[in-house]
């Protein structure tokens, strides 16, 4: 959960009183999360908003890599359609970048109050907890209430997001 303060104001319903318990909250649990993962300097993140062909250069040596993993082909055509291409839905897709070199993305959606991680992929488990924390404090910059990925318990990442607090 991004934010403690509306699940708070239904059981306390003094306004006051739970915003000041959500702040201290809020504060502890950024303590304890992963969320404040330190990035190496050399990775940057960016927004994608039209086809790259480099992003087919790093899908063809991920698949070479772990092609019995991956189910779905996600070139540049794949996320163009999936995630650019789509009128009625606020997605955003962001690349993770080390010395330039594409290494993993995020696609995340915003609706009202919740936020969704709708795919990620990432070459390292380093670049995977980097696209994780940057989700997590995209959605927080966004104000919204909560965060979902969806996945299968065999989902080659379930066990990365339950490290950051995603629960079954």
């Amino acid at each position: 959960q991004i934010s403690s303060s509306a699940c708070l104001f239904t059981v306390v319903k003094a306004k006051i009183l739970s915003k000041a318990i959500s702040f201290i909250g809020n504060i502890v649990l950024k303590i304890f999360s992963k969320e404040t993962y330190i990035s190496n300097s050399t990775f940057r993140f960016e927004e994608i908003k039209d086809r790259r062909n480099d992003f087919d250069y790093f899908w063809k040596n991920f698949n070479n890599k772990c092609s019995d993993k991956i189910m779905t082909c996600r070139d540049s055509n794949y996320l163009c359609w999936k995630f650019l291409n789509t009128p009625n839905k606020d997605r955003k897709l962001h690349i993770l970048k080390d010395r330039n070199l594409i290494c993993g993305f995020v696609a995340l959606e915003n609706t009202a109050d919740i936020g969704y991680i709708v795919d990620i992929l990432a070459d390292t488990k380093e670049t995977l907890e980097q696209l994780i924390a940057y989700s997590i404090k995209y959605f927080r910059k966004q104000k919204t209430k909560s965060v979902v990925f969806k996945a299968l318990e065999n989902n080659m990442y379930f066990k990365d997001f339950e490290k950051f607090g995603f629960v079954k």
